[in-house]
């Protein structure tokens, strides 16, 4: 719900307090939309959307939503939802890359066929927010949230759209001297075939081009216009 590099001063996902955290995660976390054809029917579903999450004091109402499981290891979590109605089995796991000199995090996404027939489908999947590097941040974004957006920006937004860098145009301390900030935050996406990742697919940076005038980050109107 809440990482990023030093602290919580320093988040690539704001810091929450579990009590908020329960409520913010199922909007700005990590999100998975999967635009599905079997036949002649479409579908579009957000597999472990709180939506669909099942109601263990009613049997009655979880006839139609997904069972999902979670895993725990030293080194990794993995969280797996089973959708029986449309087909389709979804895991995302997350590990870390030990001995390297930045901070990482690695989020693997599994998208299987589980149904009887063939599926084509097309999907979105990853932060719906990411938070720029600009020095001690966490109380600036929840005292001022809305004006310091005017520091952030994206760079190599228009580089082939693979490698968006999330940063501060400068630190917004309160102080008489200007600091320019140079480091930033990224992201890289890559479909792995056969145990091998391909070349970097293209990355949505615009919460907008996903939302649409949806600005609760619940539902997709701007993807469900169009296509991935």
């Amino acid at each position: 719900s809440s990482f990023g590099t030093q602290s919580k001063e320093y988040p690539i996902l704001e810091f929450n307090a579990a009590n908020k955290a329960y409520q913010v995660t199922p909007f700005v976390g990590f999100r998975t939309f999967i635009q599905g054809t079997r036949g002649l029917k479409t579908f579009d579903i957000e597999p472990f959307s709180s939506r669909s999450t099942r109601n263990l004091g009613n049997t009655e109402y979880n006839k139609d939503k997904p069972k999902r499981i979670m895993y725990v290891g030293p080194n990794e979590m993995e969280v797996k939802e089973i959708d029986a109605i449309h087909g389709i089995t979804t895991s995302a796991k997350y590990i870390v890359l030990p001995e390297e000199n930045f901070a990482t995090m690695v989020r693997y996404t599994n998208i299987t066929n589980t149904g009887s027939s063939e599926l084509t489908i097309s999907a979105l999947d990853g932060l719906a927010k990411i938070e720029p590097s600009g020095g001690t941040l966490d109380g600036a974004f929840k005292n001022m949230g809305r004006t310091i957006e005017g520091w952030m920006g994206v760079e190599h937004a228009d580089d082939g759209l693979t490698k968006p860098f999330f940063k501060m145009s400068t630190e917004p301390g309160d102080s008489a001297s200007v600091k320019i900030e140079e480091a930033g935050h990224y992201c890289l996406s890559y479909i792995v075939e056969d145990g091998t990742a391909t070349t970097p697919v293209p990355i949505v940076y615009d919460a907008d081009k996903v939302f649409g005038q949806n600005t609760a980050l619940e539902i997709p109107f701007g993807l469900q216009k169009s296509s991935v």
